[in-house]
């Protein structure tokens, strides 16, 4: 079993506004991907993990709901390899945001 554990830094591109309270971006940044692999024969079981920077990029997009608060909305897409098997990890994430 392979699964992959993200976290990440975000450095979001400028924002394109599609209309008056609406706004889209491209997301791109560095990922710390860690990738676990869990084996087991019986009662013996072993597992091993890797970490590794990985770029990650997606869309957003965002709804200002007041001239200060938005609603965020992202989608992001890495890649994850252990043993030469490859992956692709994704995160959809929703978020509020408060520019002051």
């Amino acid at each position: 079993m392979v699964g992959p554990g993200v976290s990440h830094l975000s450095l979001d591109g400028t924002g394109a506004k599609t209309c008056e309270d609406w706004a889209v971006s491209v997301r791109l940044g560095v990922a710390q991907v860690r990738t676990r692999v869990t084996a087991g024969s019986g009662a013996i079981v072993g597992s091993d993990s890797q970490r590794k920077a990985k770029l990650y990029a997606g869309p957003g997009a965002s709804d200002a709901i007041s001239k200060t608060v938005k609603i965020e909305l992202g989608v992001d897409s890495t890649q994850a390899e252990y043993a030469g098997e490859k992956g692709t990890p994704s995160l959809i994430g929703l978020g509020m945001g408060c520019e002051f």
